[in-house]
């Protein structure tokens, strides 16, 4: 009981409601005791010791109690609020592996990804720039891309999980990324041939890859010869 009452009287600096009630009962509680000198001074007989009793034990069980309410109080928050945070993780990494599977069907991407194929076979057929250039515009290739670059801010702005979507081809070539500071267009990292070699729905991994600046989480899925990376 003693070791319960020190903790409180530690925390009472901590609790400021608490602490400005125990100052007004202390400060009646000084009344009582000059009430008391004037009672004993006095010639009514009266004895008002017992009533000081009283009142200090009803004191001390008031600010207990009060000390309580308010520790149960805090702690019910802290609570909430660690349920939130907790929610909030679990949230996000459902939402990653729900996000990538919803992305590896959106139509708009697997359209660009079409697009960006025929792309490269034909830089592949015609090496000089005009051609290249040519093929840019004849396949809206540049409008496509920004077009789902947006698409791309759009899903990094709404889930704060994710840092960066980087789409490939199937040989690894980069076709669409949102980190413009990254300087790499075609990735030689291991894990593409993990992707083609998986069974799962998606792989997973936390290390550095030669595609992105940092060490992150990452989730990869395939697009049927495609692939999609969300960091």
């Amino acid at each position: 009981m003693m070791e319960k009452e020190s903790i409180k009287d530690e925390l009472f600096e901590y609790m400021k409601n608490v602490s400005d009630f125990k100052q007004e009962l202390d400060d009646i509680s000084k009344t009582w005791d000059q009430l008391i000198l004037l009672s004993q001074l006095g010639s009514t007989g009266l004895d008002m010791s017992h009533t000081k009793e009283n009142f200090t034990q009803l004191k001390s069980e008031l600010i207990s109690q009060l000390a309580q309410e308010t520790i149960k109080k805090v702690v019910n928050e802290m609570r909430s609020k660690a349920s939130v945070s907790v929610d909030i993780v679990i949230r996000n990494l459902f939402e990653r592996t729900a996000d990538i599977g919803f992305l590896a069907t959106d139509d708009d991407i697997r359209n660009f990804l079409l697009t960006a194929q025929e792309l490269n076979e034909k830089i592949e057929e015609h090496k000089d720039l005009d051609t290249i250039e040519e093929c840019l515009h004849e396949t809206h290739y540049k409008k496509q891309l920004k077009h789902i670059k947006q698409r791309f801010k759009e899903y990094v702005a709404k889930y704060s999980v994710y840092y960066d979507i980087v789409l490939f081809d199937k040989n690894g070539q980069i076709v669409a990324k949102l980190d413009e500071n990254n300087p790499v267009v075609k990735t030689k990292d291991e894990l593409l041939d993990i992707i083609k070699s998986t069974n799962h729905d998606y792989v997973e991994t936390y290390k550095y890859h030669d595609f992105s600046h940092i060490v992150i989480p990452l989730i990869t899925i395939s697009l049927t010869g495609y692939y999609l990376e969300t960091c």
